[in-house]
């Protein structure tokens, strides 16, 4: 679609201005100031000219030449499609300082830029002269994130005085919730339970936790906070409510393609199911059936959720509104590895629902960001639940970086005869898009089938890797952070991170996409110290001193696990 392509565009533009400002702006050479201030009005206005206008209107974006129009329904679309382009971030940046030092919306900051063109008329030569000649003032000037050459050079005596106080008062605190006893012998006295347990689930009795939960929200109607590990089956703990009373239950996901793969899993157990957005085909009589009651359960992504409260309360009328669950809820908090805008309005379910339970659950998170969580979504004294860490099924191990990319990994896989392949379905990840480059260009050379994944590749391109790795068309996939959520793949059977990840709680929660099936799988680091200089890098540029502490403190816990020489369990 063509307004599609060009919200990537967009994308991948504001991505490209907002680095270069930050870079332009951290320079403090006087002899290029004059050669780099027009440029940097100019990224300024283009920028917010991009986010003014799309957020007014999406109508008015269009190329050059393109006289074309969309109808309503391909516009309705492409608004709930933002998900997918992770367009919800491109709107809800915290916003650029402009000169002074403070931070200014986009329509003030418009007007503070003299000479603010009037209208926005940006194609690919104005894009590729911006880049070219930005790129040209700030050659070997201004480190950047792709840089993996930082070192102790790079920080002033107060930065390394900061990070060395951060990284030892993080390694003298405890961050990861303590985890709560198992209940392997709680189990329902009314038998009815068992009985929608195994005819829909297939199981006869609840794992530990799950019932604690769902007998919460079932009968106590609390709301409940929820850090469940990978393999203790959170779904089920949102999944079974609604299956049990005939009633509904709302359940706000991230993607749109995760929603697609649980409905259909839901509907080959005989439980009905469906999800709202512009992937669905028919929504007047998808919703027409939902008013009627003929779902048990309603997926919806955060986006949608915040600005359908009247569909729900019709919903509540004719069905009645059991649960309010949101998977993935680390991304309500700021403080989370994965904060996403639109998870944070969430807290208006609970203010127009007050009675109804809400469910949040995650399968990792701190203390810091289950208080969050608590504290954004409004929950009402809710039951707290955290679960063990431990998947004795994950083999974990360190290597160090020889310099010689096809080498580290070539220790990864077996060989037969001049032949190199990882044993089975297999992620590595970069914390750069340069390092996947790498990566990739590596495994080529080994004849590996892989592809990369990463932001600035387009819509297409992502969703080509992503299926082509769950359907086995190749073995491994090269990518960035980016490639986290939605990925369901039970028989993952390696994780290699190649490069130091940014902190502990994201490398739990990307490791915990190995070995799903209970099946032996490996989790490999292979870093040098030197990865850690970028991270410092960008955290030490975070303006918020609280913010910046407890980033650095999860950089800590990362150099303490990947340093230890014990036991990483």
């Amino acid at each position: 679609m063509l307004i599609i392509d060009l919200l990537e565009d967009l994308q991948s533009l504001k991505r490209d201005i907002v680095t270069a400002i930050k870079r332009v702006e951290s320079v403090h050479d006087e002899h290029i100031d004059t050669a780099i201030n027009k440029h940097v009005a100019e990224c300024r206005t283009h920028l917010a000219l991009i986010c003014e206008m799309v957020q007014g209107s999406l109508y008015p974006l269009k190329k050059k030449n393109n006289n074309g129009s969309q109808n309503k329904q391909d516009h309705q679309s492409m608004v709930d499609d933002l998900d997918d382009l992770d367009f919800d971030e491109f709107l809800q940046d915290t916003p650029i300082a402009a000169p002074g030092g403070n931070s200014s919306s986009t329509s003030a900051l418009k007007h503070q830029i003299t000479g603010t063109t009037s209208s926005f008329d940006l194609d690919d030569d104005d894009e590729i002269r911006i880049k070219n000649e930005m790129a040209q003032q700030l050659a070997d000037k201004v480190p950047n994130e792709d840089d993996d050459s930082f070192n102790d050079l790079d920080f002033d005596a107060d930065d390394i005085g900061m990070i060395e106080e951060a990284e030892k008062s993080a390694l003298e605190e405890p961050t990861m919730l303590v985890e709560d006893e198992p209940d392997d012998i709680h189990q329902p006295e009314d038998p009815r339970y068992q009985e929608v347990l195994k005819q829909y689930f297939g199981y006869s009795k609840f794992r530990p936790f799950q019932w604690k939960i769902i007998n919460s929200i079932l009968n106590d109607k609390r709301d409940n906070c929820v850090i469940m590990a990978t393999g203790y089956g959170k779904s089920l703990t949102f999944q079974f409510p609604s299956v049990y009373t005939k009633r509904v239950s709302v359940i706000i996901s991230p993607l749109i393609s995760l929603m697609q793969d649980q409905v259909h899993n839901l509907k080959a157990s005989n439980i009905e199911a469906c999800y709202l957005g512009s992937a669905q085909d028919n929504m007047r009589d998808v919703k027409d059936a939902m008013f009627q009651g003929h779902y048990r359960i309603v997926y919806v992504t955060p986006e949608y959720a915040s600005t359908a409260i009247d569909q729900f309360k019709k919903l509540d009328q004719n069905v009645g509104l059991d649960l309010i669950a949101i998977d993935e809820a680390h991304c309500v908090s700021q403080w989370g590895h994965d904060f996403r805008a639109s998870y944070r309005q969430l807290g208006v379910l609970k203010s127009s629902f007050p009675k109804v339970p809400v469910l949040a659950v995650t399968a990792t998170a701190t203390v810091e960001v289950r208080n969050d969580i608590c504290r954004s979504l409004k929950l009402i004294n809710p039951n707290m639940t955290c679960t063990g860490f431990d998947r004795p099924n994950l083999f974990l191990a360190v290597n160090p970086k020889s310099g010689d990319i096809a080498n580290d990994l070539k220790v990864e896989m077996k060989r037969t005869g001049n032949k190199f392949s990882f044993e089975g379905p297999t992620i590595i990840y970069c914390p750069t898009k340069k390092a996947t480059e790498d990566v990739i260009s590596a495994l080529n050379g080994l004849n590996i089938a892989c592809l990369p994944y990463h932001a600035s590749l387009s819509l297409s391109a992502r969703k080509k890797a992503h299926n082509s790795f769950l359907n086995d068309q190749i073995q491994v996939v090269v990518a960035t952070v980016a490639f986290g959520m939605g990925i369901d793949k039970p028989d993952v059977r390696k994780v290699i991170h190649y490069g130091a990840p940014k902190d502990i709680e994201s490398y739990y929660q990307e490791i915990g996409r190995a070995g799903r099936d209970g099946m032996p799988s490996e989790c490999t680091a292979i870093f040098s110290k030197t990865d850690f200089n970028t991270s410092r890098h960008f955290i030490s540029e975070i303006k918020s001193e609280k913010f910046r502490e407890h980033k650095l403190k999860m950089l800590a816990k990362m150099g303490q696990y990947l340093s230890t020489t014990s036991c990483r369990r």
